[in-house]
């Protein structure tokens, strides 16, 4: 097993720890002091190769996000895929009226449809809002290669409006990771960035609508990046 995110549960004062083996998707809730809450539970056991799963909690509806890529659909593409996980490590599916598919691992949601490969996914969630901004690479296999992408979804999950460019230079970019500023409610995304040459790690804030935000002049553009060297 691979692990590739711990996610803290402010609710419960639990911790998720997400990781990989053998292709699928795992989780495994924690106490305080880092033992085991209950059995390990499938989140994505599709047969595919999924990797890079990492996630955030929703502190409204005390419930995790869970992101990861995933190679379900064949071929050389690659989609961002989700799953809503609750304080119990029970699958959440917001289109199941029933409750019945709560613990079915066939319930994750598709987060990107590109023609690409998208990779690389980060999450994170505005609690004054309730909504999520996920940020992933993207690559169109063009000669731009490697941009990184944001897709805003709502407080289940579901994809909100449509994807957007958090940074498209002409030169690779790679690794995004997001953040939420709860004060005043809006995101920091950074990421590493070679349009200088050597890599270097480049920033840029999103609204909570997925606008570009430019405190340069304390406005709006439609594209900033800060090098934070």
């Amino acid at each position: 097993s691979v692990v590739y995110d711990l996610i803290y549960d402010s609710a419960s004062n639990r911790y998720l720890a997400v990781y990989t083996r053998s292709g699928d998707i795992f989780g495994q809730l924690l106490d305080a002091d880092g033992s085991a809450y209950g059995e390990e539970f499938a989140i994505c056991s599709n047969s595919a190769s999924n990797a890079g799963p990492t996630g955030t909690f929703d502190t409204v509806n005390n419930r995790f996000l869970v992101v990861w890529t995933d190679m379900r659909d064949g071929g050389a593409d690659s989609n961002i895929y989700g799953q809503l996980v609750d304080t119990e490590g029970d699958l959440y599916d917001p289109d199941d009226s029933d409750g019945t598919d709560l613990t079915d691992p066939t319930v994750n949601m598709q987060l990107t449809t590109d023609i690409s490969s998208d990779v690389f996914p980060s999450v994170a969630f505005d609690e004054t809002n309730q909504v999520y901004l996920l940020v992933y690479v993207f690559d169109d296999f063009t000669a731009n290669p490697d941009d990184i992408y944001g897709q805003l979804l709502d407080v289940n999950g579901a994809v909100s409006g449509n994807r957007f460019p958090v940074s498209a230079d002409t030169y690779p970019q790679k690794n995004p990771k997001v953040i939420n500023d709860s004060e005043n409610n809006r995101f920091l995304v950074v990421w590493q960035d070679e349009r200088n040459g050597n890599w270097d790690v480049f920033g840029q804030i999103v609204t909570a609508t997925g606008v570009i935000y430019d405190h340069n002049d304390d406005g709006y553009n439609q594209y900033n990046a800060d090098n934070f060297g």
